[in-house]
């Protein structure tokens, strides 16, 4: 209804196109991770990816980290629910 109204604002014919195939997500379930991560940078745990660039390690360890401590946080499982 809201963009039939705006086609008719806009001097458009109404129902001549469809309507755009929009997913949305909910709030909650990113919610979580986007506290964690700003709280990840807050206590300067980003630095740590500089750490293990001068130690020459050539994947992104700080990132792994990041990714099973919020695992562990927002869902807890095993570590191969990590990998899921």
């Amino acid at each position: 209804a809201l963009l039939n109204g705006l086609l008719r604002a806009k001097g458009r014919p109404v129902g001549a196109t469809e309507g755009p195939q929009v997913r949305f997500e909910s709030a909650l379930s990113l919610g979580d991770v986007w506290a964690l991560d700003a709280l990840w940078h807050e206590l300067g745990f980003d630095g740590l990816a500089a750490v293990f660039r001068r130690a020459r390690f050539t994947t992104a360890v700080e990132a792994a980290i990041r990714v099973m401590v919020f695992n562990r946080l927002c869902d807890p499982e095993s570590k191969l629910g990590v990998l899921r």
